[in-house]
C-alpha cells in the first residue's frame, strides 16, 4: 500500500502513465477505483478489458462539482478499504493554503472512539499517515510537485517526473524519473530514468481534455535542428564512409594479396627463370662463429683451428 506522487508540465503523459502503469493492473485485480479522472468509468473499462473481474468497480467523481468536490476532501470517512484511488489536478482538491484551523473539519464526527467503532481514520493527518492500515492505494497527479501539501508529501514514497519527449522531436513517447517525494526534482546522481509510451488501450479508457481532443505538445524544436549534433552525425557518417571507401585495415609492410592475375598457373607452362638470376645465397654453416673467425669473402681460405695454443689440450 503506497503513495505516490505524478508530477510534470501539462501533456507530459502524468494522467495516462498513472492509469496505465497503476489504476490498469488494480482493475484487473478487481478493485473498487476512486478516482476524478474525466471519462473514467467502469462502462469504458469492461469496452477495453472485456473480462474484468465483476468485483472491478470505478467511483468516478466530477471535480467540478461541489458535492463531489466535498466528498473527494473526505475520502477516508467513506472509501471502503482495500481502494486504490487516483486523484488528478491533486493541487485543486487539497490545498497547500489550509491551516491546521482548516483541518480540523476533518475531524471524525463524535471524536476518536467514534471512529475507532466505525474502523475510519480520526483525523486529516491519522488518514496519510495510516493509509496502509486500511489497505487504501493512493496516486495522485499535479503539474509542479510543489503544489502538493507537506503533510501530503511526507506520507509518500516515492515521486515520479515525467517528461514529454516530443520537445525534442520524439512524439508519442516520455522520460519518467523516479526520485524522493520530498525533493522537488530528480537528482543528477543516482536517479532511476524510463522512457516509456503509453498504449492505445490507455487513451480509450478516459478523456483527456474537456473538449475529447487531444494533440501532442507544440513545445520545443527537434534535435535535428541543433548545428552541433548534425555536425557530429555529418563527421560520424564520413568517418565510416572513408573506411569503407579505403577497405579493410592493413598492417604496413606486410605483403600484398595476391590477385588471380598474378596467381602461378601450371608449373610445366610456367617460365624459366632467367639464368642470369642466381639463387639466393645459403648462409654459410660457419656463421654461428664470432667476429674475426670468419672469413670476408667465400674466397678467403678456412680458418685453420688448430693453431690456437690450447688447441693441444
Amino acid at each position: 500500500m503506497s503513495i505516490k506522487i505524478h508530477h510534470g508540465p501539462n501533456g507530459s503523459y502524468k494522467t495516462s502513465g498513472a492509469i496505465q502503469d497503476d489504476a490498469v493492473p488494480a482493475l484487473k485485480d478487481g478493485r473498487v477505483i476512486i478516482t476524478n479522472v474525466r471519462g473514467f468509468t467502469l462502462e469504458r473499462a469492461y469496452q477495453v478489458f472485456p473480462d474484468l473481474p465483476n468485483t472491478a468497480e470505478i467511483i468516478n467523481l466530477d471535480l467540478e462539482s461541489l458535492e463531489d468536490l466535498e466528498k473527494m476532501r473526505t475520502w477516508f470517512q467513506w472509501a471502503p478499504r482495500g481502494a486504490f484511488l487516483i486523484f488528478d489536478e491533486t493541487q485543486l482538491l487539497f490545498p497547500k493554503s489550509w491551516r491546521e484551523k482548516d483541518l480540523e473539519r476533518f475531524d471524525y464526527p463524535g471524536g476518536p472512539e467514534a471512529a475507532h467503532a466505525a474502523d475510519r481514520p480520526m483525523s486529516w493527518l491519522d488518514a496519510w499517515t495510516r493509509h496502509r492500515h486500511f489497505n487504501w492505494d493512493i496516486v495522485l497527479t499535479t503539474p509542479n510537485i510543489s503544489y502538493i501539501r507537506d503533510d501530503i508529501r511526507m506520507t509518500c514514497e516515492m515521486a515520479y517526473k515525467h517528461s514529454n519527449l516530443a520537445v525534442i522531436g520524439i512524439p508519442g513517447r516520455y522520460k519518467e524519473a523516479q526520485h524522493d517525494a520530498q525533493l522537488n526534482r530528480p537528482p543528477a546522481d543516482g536517479t532511476i530514468i524510463e522512457y516509456k509510451r503509453i498504449r492505445k488501450q490507455t487513451f480509450a479508457l478516459y478523456q483527456s481534455t474537456a473538449t475529447g481532443k487531444t494533440q501532442d505538445t507544440k513545445a520545443g524544436k527537434s534535435l535535428f535542428r541543433s548545428p552541433k549534433l548534425v555536425l557530429l552525425l555529418a563527421l560520424l557518417a564520413g568517418t565510416i564512409g572513408f573506411v569503407w571507401y579505403m577497405g579493410p585495415l592493413r598492417t604496413i609492410g606486410a605483403p600484398a594479396a595476391a590477385t588471380p592475375a598474378d596467381a602461378p598457373g601450371d608449373p610445366a607452362q610456367a617460365p624459366a627463370a632467367p639464368a642470369a638470376v642466381a639463387a639466393p645465397a645459403r648462409p654459410a654453416a660457419n656463421s654461428f662463429l664470432p667476429p674475426g673467425l670468419v672469413p670476408d669473402g667465400p674466397a678467403a681460405a678456412p680458418v685453420d683451428l688448430n693453431a690456437h695454443p690450447f688447441a693441444d689440450r
